[in-house]
Order: C-alpha cells, then sequence, then structure tokens
C-alpha cells in the first residue's frame, strides 16, 4: 500500500489521502508551516496565506485570476444560473459582495447565507428540495456495475505507486459500466491485457472526444482511456490549483 499523507481530517473521520513529499509524512498541502499567522484567503477561503502576505496574495489569488478571465469569454454572463430568487432587499442572493472584487460570490459566503436564514425560512428551503428531489428522482434506481475490462485495470492497479483509492475506483468503473450498458460506451474486447487495441479504428471514431468536466486528477479518464481505448478526452477542473503545492 503507498504512503499517504499522515494530517488527520477530522471532518472525513480519515487521514488525507494526498501522497506525502519525499521527506515528509505530509503532502505540500499539511506540511507544518512557520508559526507566523494564516488567515483563509477572503477571496477563496478554501485555502490559505500568511496574514503578512495577504496584500500581496489578494492581487494575484488563482481564483482572481481565473474569475477574471471567465468574465471575459464571449459566453460569460454573470449569474446566468442563479435562479429568479431574490433576497428580502429585491436584489438577486449574493450580488452585493462589499470587499470582494468584481462582486464574486465564494463558497464561504453562500454557507453564510444558509446559516442566516431563520428556522422557518431554513424547514422551507429543505421542504423545496425535498419537494424537487421526489418529482424528479423517483424513478432512479441503484445500479453498480464494473464491467470486465475495468475489474481487470483493477486489479492490476493494487500493487502501483500511485494514489489508488478502491472506493473511488469503484465509483469511476460503475459510471463507465453504466455507461457502456446505455450504449454510450462500445463493449470492450476482452483480451489477455486491458490496453488500447480492444476497439478498431472504426470504433474508436464512434466517440470523437471525452470531456470530463471536474476532472480533478483525471483519474476517471484514465480508467476510461486504458480500459476503451479513447486518446480522445478533453479535462476541465475549475480549481486545478487547489492540487499544487502551497507556498
Amino acid at each position: 500500500m503507498e504512503a499517504r499523507c499522515k494530517f488527520w481530517l477530522p471532518k472525513k473521520n480519515r487521514f488525507c489521502a494526498n501522497a506525502p513529499l519525499n521527506d515528509s509524512p505530509f503532502c505540500g498541502n499539511h506540511t507544518p508551516r512557520s508559526d507566523a499567522p494564516w488567515i483563509p484567503c477572503p477571496l477563496d477561503p478554501s485555502h490559505s496565506v500568511l496574514q503578512e502576505n495577504l496584500g500581496w496574495h489578494v492581487k494575484r489569488c488563482p481564483f482572481l485570476k481565473q474569475a477574471r478571465s471567465l468574465s471575459l469569454q464571449p459566453f460569460y454572463q454573470k449569474g446566468i444560473n442563479a435562479g429568479d430568487e431574490e433576497d428580502e432587499d429585491g436584489g438577486p442572493l449574493g450580488n452585493s459582495l462589499p470587499g470582494h472584487p468584481d462582486n464574486v460570490t465564494t463558497s464561504e459566503m453562500k454557507r453564510n447565507a444558509v446559516h442566516g436564514l431563520s428556522v422557518p425560512e431554513f424547514c422551507s428551503l429543505i421542504d423545496k428540495i425535498k419537494s424537487l428531489h421526489e418529482s424528479m428522482c423517483r424513478d432512479i434506481r441503484d445500479s453498480f456495475k464494473v464491467t470486465d475490462a475495468c475489474d481487470v485495470w483493477i486489479k492490476g492497479q493494487v500493487d502501483r505507486k500511485l494514489p489508488f483509492q478502491e472506493k473511488h475506483v469503484m465509483q469511476q468503473a460503475s459510471i463507465l459500466g453504466n455507461m457502456e450498458e446505455h450504449g454510450v460506451l462500445k463493449r470492450f474486447d476482452m483480451g489477455e491485457k486491458c490496453d488500447n487495441e480492444g476497439l478498431d479504428d472504426e470504433s474508436k471514431n464512434d466517440v470523437p472526444a471525452v470531456v470530463e468536466f471536474g476532472a480533478g486528477r483525471g483519474y476517471l479518464t484514465q480508467l476510461l482511456a486504458d480500459c476503451y481505448g479513447i486518446n480522445r478526452v478533453f479535462l476541465v477542473e475549475r480549481k486545478s490549483y487547489k492540487l499544487k503545492l502551497r507556498i
């Protein structure tokens, strides 16, 4: 079993799953820091910075660069997916965010908006969620399927020195298994190895490209490429900078 970061995550009740640095029992994100105070980034509280570097950081934060880059795209329209809900003042929820460049809405602000609800308002929100879930998900059933191709791949990963979490891999394999069952993927022609020779050129052309949103480290696409021979892939990860060492 490969080494894992020794930092304990109390909310998840487990150790961090990232690989440790060569000279440390911790990963780059959890390596012990100096005694100087660290504070959450005001633009994106999912990461923290030295308090003394805050002024420098907020001008160069990757989240800010990403938000500005997105706003310059021709297809971009702020709040297009926010819905029609309005706050008590009649304006869109989260539209007035003092102190945040370009009115960026962070996850912390969304949490604070929920925490700020009164008990009746919160109960009403829960009722809305339950009602929508019941109306949309009444016909959804559990379907766990792992194809032979994926099973061969999974067994071949156990002894390799790569990040490997069985729960996540099995979920990803089942995603592909269900996609295959519904005809989205061509069935793999099993051989002695799980490689790219299972599909002929004509079959490969049936899926010209695969786009994975929220790709993270790209494990799902790796499984897809190794087991189904699909080589033309495009990975989209909104916060890829979170996978890098914090400095």
